[in-house]
């Protein structure tokens, strides 16, 4: 790596000897100072463009010439051109106006650059066109529409990329990990789409500077407060309430924006619940809020403040309506992130960030039974939680405009309690554990003559536990080849290295989970992925189609082992005993076609794929299917817009049913806590239903004299089919001579969450 350094440090010296001068800086909206990524800068007198990033920003290395001509274009704002003289490295803040125009009347006439086809990325306005769940939106939901990406189950936000676990998936938000970004059982993610710009998903070809996880990267970028004017949106669903503001603090100099948002399941399900004189009542709720500061010292200095809490409940409230007080189960979690932003762009040095924040994430199961006095008689709390303290610093620069690279450090500190149980709020037992993960990573990008790109990286890692010491590298490496003026080809191949481990339980209701750090009984989970994916542009009609096959191998794996239990015990065997060492492989076809301009837009993505497990001590050590292998899966999103008022979509999903895991026997445990224990025999061996639904919307804009509205109808389940969600098992019952026995049989029996939910939602723009 110091070798790298030092002949791009010489590189660099030489170009400012030949009077080469950097232009950096930013392209902004300017009516909201928002940043605008993947516009196109081209300086005439030296033939040379770039491209905004995903952050809005530029740099771009131009020799000497007497007065340079710069033009800036993005397809939905107008184009700007103007001449400036240079004499130095320069910074500049570009900002472009708004344009409505007809997208059907541009063709493209030539090849303007090559598409990266593992990479997606949405935009506001892409989350704004997808039909929503009560009139909920939600950018997990809208990946869940790209190609090799599975949803978990009915109605959730969890994601399977490439046939990868949940929990393999990087979240990010403005570069800050966090955890189990979800809302009502995963029906929504914790991201409200007011603060969302810009979102990328990385399935392939991961750079050195992402690391921690197997599968994919789900970076997100949070909107900039405007430094300029008072502006935000209220709306109200079915299903929630939310508002989101920015308001400039120092005029043309710093912002804060808020955001908040909050459900009413709970006031509706108290008001039918004494309506009906029902004996149960379920709680269930969420409340999310997100503030974000921002000042900006000079174009060059740049500092943000963020803060993010998320809050989740689902009980369940039993006894008669005589009682004060009513037994109690169910799950609640929170996440809460703060963090702290700061970049430097230096002219001759490129830009250099630092990032520092806290991450708290905690999951709890609670079952209580009170008297009519309201005393606890018996109850048990269950508690999965983990901190991390992380630091991170990259340093990126264009050496010219065939190369750039992008280097640093990252250090995680990690907290977690796997498992924390109380009985009658004693606490019986406790596990602790923590752990050092630094990283040290480079990577390369070098764009060739001939158009072609060719990327590698170096991913150092060093992670310390109490029991042990690991030292794993994580190459990656990706080129991407133009085959001709529209077509491309990309060839990737990656290690990635995962030092947690999230583990689920065998519950077919309620999720529930519990988090393990590597140590010397649980290593690091190692993915290793290759795969060769074709693009090509038909420009006549303004459509992208394109292939992709990959193949992943996993190491040690981390599973339930063949015990389980409703509730655990602090005394003999652990009943949340977990077992290591598995291997997963996953292999499958990606086939896409996307128009995405014009009045009528559309999507249609297959994938055929194949995700196994097998563990030593699990299924007799043979192959099993995982929880994530779905043989079909293909889905649909089509939207036309008739005018400027009126905007119609439809989407349609279908996959193969999910695997999940029936047990086989089960047994009580006679103790002070009795508790029914089940034998677990082969995994994953009961498939679900097939998933299949179609969601409507249409939505109707009005533009008002200070700012917009936005009537949406929405139809989610259009043809009220019964997806399955969970089973569950009851034992069969008789009447005998006006008795109810027992007959020794179990039921299997389906629950499903959605049937046919119109929806209405209003928000107002100001």
């Amino acid at each position: 790596m110091l070798f790298f350094m030092l002949f791009f440090y010489h590189i660099g010296i030489y170009s400012m000897n030949a009077q080469v001068f950097t232009v950096s800086g930013q392209i902004v909206d300017s009516t909201n100072n928002r940043t605008i990524s993947h516009a196109n800068i081209y300086e005439l007198s030296n033939k040379k463009g770039v491209s905004t990033d995903i952050n809005g920003k530029f740099e771009i290395r131009l020799k000497q010439t007497d007065k340079f001509r710069f033009e800036i274009s993005h397809i939905e704002y107008k184009k700007c051109s103007f001449s400036i003289d240079i004499h130095r490295d320069t910074t500049l803040i570009i900002a472009l106006l708004p344009q409505i125009i007809n997208l059907e009347d541009i063709t493209i006439t030539s090849y303007s650059g090559i598409k990266n086809v593992s990479k997606t990325q949405f935009g506001a306005k892409q989350i704004n066109e997808i039909p929503a769940l009560a009139g909920e939106k939600d950018i997990l939901k809208a990946l869940q529409l790209s190609p090799g990406v599975l949803s978990g189950n009915e109605g959730t936000v969890g994601l399977s990329v490439r046939g990868g676990g949940e929990d393999q998936n990087l979240y990010l938000i403005d570069n800050m990990p966090i955890y189990s970004p979800s809302h009502l059982l995963g029906f929504f993610s914790t991201f409200n789409p007011d603060i969302i710009q810009q979102t990328e998903l990385v399935r392939a070809g991961i750079p050195a500077n992402y690391g921690g996880k197997l599968s994919s990267v789900i970076n997100i970028q949070a909107a900039e407060p405007s430094y300029k004017k008072i502006q935000g949106n209220i709306s109200l669903g079915l299903i929630s309430a939310k508002a989101y503001a920015e308001i400039p603090i120092i005029k043309n100099k710093s912002g804060l924006m808020i955001s908040a948002r909050r459900s009413y399941f709970d006031l509706l399900s108290s008001i039918q619940a004494v309506m009906t004189d029902a004996d149960d009542l379920k709680k269930i709720g969420f409340f999310d809020m997100d503030i974000k500061y921002q000042h900006t010292f000079d174009p060059k200095n740049i500092l943000s403040l963020q803060y993010l809490y998320s809050n989740d409940y689902y009980y369940n409230l039993f006894g008669d309506n005589e009682r004060e007080y009513k037994d109690k189960s169910g799950i609640d979690w929170a996440n809460q992130t703060l963090f702290v932003n700061y970049k430097h762009i230096a002219e001759k040095y490129g830009t250099m960030s630092i990032l520092a924040g806290i991450n708290d994430y905690n999951y709890n199961y609670l079952n209580e039974n009170y008297n009519g006095e309201g005393t606890l008689e018996n109850g048990y709390q269950k508690t999965s939680s983990i901190k991390d303290y992380v630091i991170k610093s990259a340093w990126s620069y264009n050496i010219n405009q065939q190369i750039d690279f992008v280097a640093g450090v990252s250090y995680t500190f990690h907290q977690t309690v796997p498992q924390n149980l109380l009985i009658m709020n004693v606490q019986k037992s406790q596990i602790t554990e923590s752990s050092n993960e630094v990283a040290v990573f480079s990577q390369f990008n070098f764009n060739l003559k001939n158009k072609d790109i060719l990327s590698f990286g170096l991913r150092q890692n060093i992670y310390l536990h109490d029991s042990v010491a690991d030292f794993p590298i994580e190459p990656r490496f990706s080129y991407i080849k133009a085959i001709s003026k529209f077509s491309t080809i990309k060839i990737s191949l990656s290690r990635n290295i995962q030092f947690v481990h999230r583990v689920e339980d065998f519950s077919t209701g309620l999720p529930t989970e519990l988090w393990y750090i590597a140590n010397n009984r649980l290593k690091y989970e190692e993915s290793y992925q290759s795969s060769i994916e074709l693009n090509h542009a038909i420009t006549k009609f303004n459509i992208n189609i394109g292939a992709a096959i990959y193949y992943k191998w996993m190491n040690n794996l981390v599973e339930h082992g063949n015990y389980y239990a409703d509730l655990p015990l602090p005394e003999g065997i652990d009943n949340h005993l977990t077992e290591g060492g598995g291997n997963g492989r996953t292999y499958g076809l990606e086939l896409f076609c996307n128009k995405p301009y014009g009045n009528l837009t559309y999507s249609l993505n297959y994938l055929i794929s194949k995700s196994e497990r097998k563990f030593p001590n699990i299924n007799n050590a043979d192959w099993y299917p995982s929880s994530t292998d779905r043989l079909h899966n293909f889905n649909t999103t089509i939207s036309y817009k008739l005018n400027e008022k009126l905007l119609f979509t439809l989407a349609w999903i279908y996959s193969t049913g999910k695997p999940i895991t029936v047990p086989e026997g089960r047994y009580y445990t006679m103790n002070e806590n009795e508790t029914t224990r089940y034998f677990i025999g082969d995994r994953n061996n009961y498939r679900l239903a097939d998933y299949h639904r179609l969601d409507l919307s249409v939505q109707y804009k009005k533009i008002k004299r200070h700012g917009t509205s936005t009537l949406e109808f929405g139809l989610y389940n259009a043809y009220n089919r019964k997806n399955p969600y969970s089973i569950d098992f009851e034992d069969e019952k008789i009447l005998v001579e006006g008795s109810v026995v027992k007959t020794g049989k179990v039921i299997i029996k389906q629950y499903s969450l959605f049937p046919i939910i119109p929806s209405i939602s209003y928000k107002r723009n100001f």
